[in-house]
């Protein structure tokens, strides 16, 4: 009766770390700044989204919204997260705002956030990207209604 009890605690402990949350998940913040035409862009919607491919289906991507916040009326913003650096993610910042764009709808640009930032992610990691101009509209732009 030992020996299965003894195997089991030996394996709990060397299973835990797997699965305690101090490990398996990192928690992050970013900040930035928006502007159009040099001047600060308020009130633009800035969302992180953390997109995690599907292996059940080929090339189905699954997006997870982590945060949502507007700039203030000095184009600045913070967006905080939480990955499980168990799975293979993409962070992603997408900004939606009217720069350039005086129709109803807005546009949507999505922004990349370095992979270097989250190989070398520690437990509460910074990173603060470059001012983005809005009036130079992304390759994947897109407009939303």
């Amino acid at each position: 009766m030992i020996k299965p009890v003894l195997l089991l605690l030996i394996a709990v402990t060397l299973l835990q770390p797997c699965f305690s949350e101090e490990t398996s998940t990192k928690k992050f913040t970013i900040n930035g700044e928006l502007k159009c035409d040099g001047k600060p862009m308020k009130n633009a919607k800035v969302m992180l989204v953390s997109i995690a491919n599907n292996s059940n289906f080929k090339k189905q991507k699954i997006e997870t919204e982590l945060d949502t916040v507007k700039t203030n009326s000095s184009g600045l913003f913070t967006v905080k997260g939480e990955i499980d650096v168990l799975y293979e993610v993409e962070p992603k910042i997408y900004v939606y705002h009217k720069c350039r764009y005086p129709w109803k709808c807005q546009r949507k640009d999505p922004y990349d956030v370095p992979d270097d930032f989250f190989i070398a992610l520690e437990k509460n990691s910074t990173y603060t990207m470059d001012p983005i101009e809005l009036a130079q509209a992304t390759h994947q732009v897109k407009i939303v209604c």
